[in-house]
């Protein structure tokens, strides 16, 4: 619970500088915005990712009556119309998650939230999808980092391109007012220029809003990391 900690900033003077993501430039542009964590940790162990390593593996929620009582006090005692979701693992209790969606919609409030760091497609369906656009939804990720699968594979992301596509098709088809990105890594060790020709023409053919790719970097303590070291480059 870090609402004290509010105490500690002037947030009318915090949100005049930047926001969150281009989303909220663009959908709620001068909207007074804050982050709200619901969960710590992820499912996943992704070979580039630390979360696991620094977090420990699995997901650690908080309850849905804690939650809802700060995104109560945000609305009401700070004036937040726009909060960034920024767990790791949004959806990594699904039941939980759709009972805190469903919470969040009830509220009725005039406030809108974005999940910058992505959403497993494996778990999207049309029930949490709907729950989300409900609640105030306007942007979701995914994380899809190769549009290769035997890569995908190697990377042990916890998906696959099916079901990332069946994912973003849910949204498209149903939910057209949520901004869709995808999230890419290029640079992995003995990556081919056709892996990188796959990652960008399955990114091109999910025809999503936006596609954000970044190059890899080594993070320690991370299965990847000891992999480029055993390379012996001293780049």
């Amino acid at each position: 619970d870090i609402r004290k900690e509010y105490d500690l900033i002037n947030l009318d003077d915090y949100c005049n500088y930047g926001s969150p993501n281009v989303w909220a430039r663009i959908e709620a542009p001068g909207k007074k915005w804050a982050t709200l964590l619901c969960n710590r940790g992820c499912r996943g162990r992704c070979t580039f990712c630390q979360v696991s390593y620094v977090m420990g593996q699995g997901v650690r929620s908080r309850s849905v009556s804690d939650i809802i009582d700060e995104i109560l006090f945000l609305y009401h005692e700070q004036g937040v119309r726009h909060i960034e979701v920024i767990d790791d693992d949004f959806l990594g209790n699904p039941d939980r998650a759709l009972e805190l969606l469903r919470a969040w919609a009830d509220l009725k409030l005039d406030l809108t939230y974005a999940v910058g760091s992505g959403v497993l497609a494996l778990q999207i369906n049309e029930e949490l999808a709907q729950a989300m656009a409900d609640s105030g939804c306007l942007m979701s990720g995914f994380g899809i980092e190769s549009g290769n699968a035997e890569r995908l594979k190697s990377l042990r992301k916890p998906t696959s391109l099916t079901k990332i596509r069946e994912g973003c098709e849910i949204f498209k088809n149903n939910h057209r007012h949520i901004w869709l990105q995808g999230n890419f890594i290029i640079g992995f060790p003995s990556e081919t220029y056709a892996e990188l020709m796959d990652t960008f023409n399955y990114a091109k053919s999910l025809e999503i809003d936006y596609c954000q790719s970044s190059i890899l970097r080594p993070i320690l303590g991370t299965p990847i990391y000891d992999q480029m070291t055993a390379i012996k480059d001293k780049r």
